[in-house]
């Protein structure tokens, strides 16, 4: 089933893929079915367009984990989100979020 949606997608002209993104199951799957999928999209895509792996988590630990085995897997960036962000008294104790690129291009 999965190859079938992303060939599907990838003849309709998506410009890329984001496995496991924020907005499907990825909060249910298991740190090797992640992989496996974010793996399996990376092989059928085949470099036609680039595959940003969804490897955001609340655990900062697990998101460097996934991230890391992400790009092992041949993902060409990840989609990393940030919590959600407080509000009230505890918006002062957080600091802006800052973008460093994790997976630089070879």
């Amino acid at each position: 089933a999965l190859t079938k949606l992303v060939e599907s997608q990838l003849e309709d002209g998506i410009k890329f893929l984001v496995p496991c993104g924020t907005t499907g199951e990825c909060p249910t799957l298991s740190k090797d079915e992640q992989i496996a999928v974010i793996s399996r999209v990376v092989e059928i895509v085949n470099g036609r367009i680039p595959v940003v792996a969804g490897t955001g988590s609340n655990s900062t630990a697990k998101t460097v984990e996934m991230t890391l085995a992400a790009k092992k897997a041949g993902a060409d960036a990840a989609l990393v989100v940030c919590i959600k962000q407080p509000v009230g008294a505890d918006y002062a104790a957080v600091m802006p979020c800052r973008w460093r690129p994790c997976m630089p291009k070879a």
